[in-house]
């Protein structure tokens, strides 16, 4: 079942219809939508709260939604996300602290739901308009106010919202056409991701043999003359640098986020996959963009990985399922063309989250095993790996949307696997540069 993208307005029609949607075959009576948004926050808060109440819902004390899991508690998710949805749309005016333009019209903006539409997998919405930052931020300070007051607990609810390149249109940033430069920018973002994902903090530098591989073969295709160790430290260092202990502030994702919305009003009009802007792009917007997704724990940093993932992974890739998003919604929106140190890049990302979900220590779990296959297929978009790792992850997938408690493979081993993989290929390839 394909998912109905909400990819007008913040409507009633169509906040309702996402919802009748996604829950038409859940199991569990589910409330109606009020016909009206709420007059106050406190209203909404108030009705959130006798909803909960009215259907038994408890939070665990401590409960994370991986391990945790009552199909009442999504269906109530789901609810409250979209009563939220109905109140920005209907009553920004309420929150005036966050200097909402006077002359802001909500029905500039889109919103659109993207991934699975299976009860237990998160919301990922993007957010796209002329005032993107500000509609994110007031959903935002909404959760964190329901999260305090309230003790709905929205910060472990799993609802993303994304801004990212799509607010841009019709112009084509080339991957391919990076500077040297650039490319080394590129895989500083792609550590910093790393870092990010395995909360590392001042003085706790620690990097996989399979992570520090794969960075000393990006440099090696960059053909340059920075090191790896020259790389990894400037990622720590912007990392600790923008995120002291680890901590993320979502005001600085704000604040990076205005500035690629300044920067891309400037280039409105402009399309074409050549146009003289490719480098400009590159440079002000493509790296803004990195620099604010620091800050949002669940988005990856570098958009050229949000296109693997996304675009390649989830909508023009090899799946058995429907795809996410109709092909035709990424033609009206920017395109981010990808290449072999694109995918490097992304491979590093997914490492991050695959090694916070499997630390050498603990067993396979089904949350952390996707990553496993986002790694192994950006590996082979680069031609670093042949098709051999495919019959793994396919089960390894198998196993994931199974009811199945006991992993087929021991993750820690097949990362090592690659990494030796890797080291053979590369000097396989020494080799026969030093014949020619």
């Amino acid at each position: 079942m394909s998912n109905p993208n909400l990819d007008i307005e913040f409507n009633y029609n169509s906040i309702n219809r996402y919802y009748t949607s996604k829950l038409a075959d859940a199991a569990v009576e589910k409330p109606p939508l009020p016909k009206n948004a709420f007059q106050t926050i406190d209203e909404l808060g108030k009705h959130l709260v006798t909803v909960k109440d009215d259907y038994q819902i408890r939070f665990p004390k401590g409960f994370t939604w991986v391990s945790d899991v009552t199909e009442n508690i999504w269906v109530f998710r789901e609810y409250a996300f979209c009563l939220l949805m109905l109140q920005i749309g209907q009553t920004m005016s309420l929150v005036r602290d966050r200097n909402v333009p006077d002359d802001m019209n909500i029905k500039e903006n889109r919103f659109t739901v993207i991934g699975s539409q299976m009860l237990t997998s998160d919301i990922d919405a993007t957010i796209q308009g002329p005032h993107t930052t500000v509609v994110i931020a007031v959903l935002e300070d909404m959760f964190e106010l329901l999260t305090n007051k309230y003790n709905i607990p929205f910060l472990k609810m799993e609802v993303q919202l994304y801004g990212d390149f799509r607010i841009l249109s019709n112009l084509y940033v080339n991957v391919g056409r990076f500077t040297d430069e650039q490319r080394y920018a590129m895989l500083k973002y792609a550590y910093i991701g790393y870092f990010r994902s395995l909360h590392i903090t001042k003085g706790d530098f620690v990097i996989s043999p399979l992570v520090r591989r794969l960075g000393y073969i990006y440099l090696k295709k960059v053909g340059g003359t920075k090191s790896l160790k020259h790389i990894l430290e400037e990622a720590y260092t912007e990392w600790t640098q923008s995120a002291p202990n680890g901590h993320l502030d979502r005001e600085q994702f704000y604040l990076e986020y205005e500035k690629v919305e300044r920067e891309s009003s400037l280039l409105h009009g402009f399309s074409g996959k050549d146009t003289v802007f490719v480098q400009y792009l590159a440079n002000d917007i493509f790296f803004s963009l990195a620099r604010a997704n620091v800050h949002r724990d669940e988005s990856y940093v570098l958009p050229s990985t949000a296109v693997h993932i996304v675009e390649v992974e989830q909508v023009h890739g090899d799946k058995t399922e429907p795809c996410a998003i109709d092909k035709k919604w990424f033609a009206d929106n920017v395109c981010i063309g990808t290449d072999i140190f694109a995918y490097i890049a992304s491979a590093i990302e997914q490492c991050g989250y695959l090694e916070h979900y499997h630390p050498a220590l603990v067993d396979c779990n089904k949350k952390g095993v996707k990553y496993f296959g986002r790694l192994v297929r950006g590996l082979l978009h680069a031609a670093l790996l042949d098709s051999t790792f495919t019959r793994v992850y396919k089960k390894l997938n198998d196993f994931r949307k199974s009811e199945g408690l006991d992993c087929p493979y021991n993750i820690h081993i097949l990362l090592d696997k690659i990494q030796k993989t890797l080291v053979r290929r590369t000097r396989k390839t020494r080799k026969a540069l030093k014949t020619i």
